[in-house]
């Protein structure tokens, strides 16, 4: 729901928007091992697509100009 929000808000002000979602299961939960190391892993890995992807646009958008 909140990138809803910011995608209107982005939309409305003729702005790039994205997001990153990270998904967590709670149904299975219990039957999951799940180490801190293994979720800082995922934030990091998380982090380092959101830089990617918006070093890739920056790249297109000054190749457009």
């Amino acid at each position: 729901m909140k990138s809803a929000a910011l995608f209107v808000v982005a939309a409305v002000r003729h702005l790039r928007c994205a997001t990153v979602l990270q998904m967590i299961w709670n149904q299975e939960q219990g039957n999951v091992q799940r180490t801190q190391q293994a979720a800082k892993d995922d934030m990091t890995n998380a982090i380092n697509v959101a830089i990617y992807a918006m070093k890739q646009i920056i790249q297109m958008d000054s190749e457009r100009t």
